[in-house]
């Protein structure tokens, strides 16, 4: 017979387990759906997710700052640029437009934040190049820098070309509140999708699974008390 402690771990496993839920932010369709625009501060929640649709609420951030001096002001703009682009940062707007139209994706001097309400997994980044699609050469030998400590480390990676099915696998855990900071290297690029993954909180032990528990309880003790009778 099985031990009853065994029996009683199995069924808290059974009914406590939450697996982990993918997304994709496809910042490529939002900006088709909202056309090209300012995102600075908080902008989505459960709206570009795919077929498994788990809301998660992200904050895009513009800074003034590079891998030398980290972050050195927050007086750039998350900007969203059309045309099959991506997230890129701004320097200057006018109203929700971008007052240069080239200054819209990630260069020198440009730091993107992106920051999220619950613990993360980020799981790939894809990326467009400045020319958006029809950039053929951007990826080759191209890299790009980022920190999830706030800027206090860097590290850089090799792009790859979204548009040919790349994406850049990194696999990082992201606490709440803390900010994955993206950074130039020596390419001017878009972050045009990134997928995410969240753990669900455990679903609380509905009543029959305590009634389980309660009836598992009793076996025992009915076998305690068998035991001292033949004792």
């Amino acid at each position: 017979m099985r031990p009853m402690t065994s029996i009683l771990t199995c069924a808290a496993i059974m009914l406590s387990v939450s697996a982990a839920q993918a997304t994709t932010l496809n910042f490529l369709g939002f900006t088709d759906a909202k056309g090209e625009t300012a995102v600075e501060g908080f902008f989505t929640n459960g709206t570009i997710h795919d077929a498994t649709y788990v809301p998660i609420a992200v904050t895009a951030r513009g800074y003034k700052g590079d891998t030398k001096n980290g972050v050195e002001s927050d007086k750039y703009f998350a900007y969203l640029d059309r045309n099959q682009a991506g997230l890129g940062v701004c320097k200057v707007l006018r109203g929700s437009q971008c007052k240069t139209p080239s200054d819209d994706n990630l260069t020198r001097g440009e730091i993107l934040g992106l920051s999220f309400a619950e613990d993360v997994t980020i799981g790939a980044l894809s990326f467009r190049g400045d020319k958006h699609p029809s950039d053929k050469a951007f990826g080759e030998n191209d890299k790009f820098n980022f920190s999830l400590d706030g800027g206090k480390n860097w590290m850089s990676t090799f792009l790859l070309n979204a548009r040919f099915g790349g994406s850049v696998p990194l696999n990082a855990l992201l606490p709440k509140g803390d900010e994955l900071l993206l950074a130039y290297n020596n390419q001017q690029y878009y972050l045009s999708a990134m997928t995410v993954e969240t753990t669900p909180a455990p679903v609380p032990l509905p009543a029959a699974g305590a009634l389980l528990i309660a009836a598992f309880g009793g076996l025992g003790l009915m076998g305690a008390r068998r035991r001292r009778m033949t004792a």
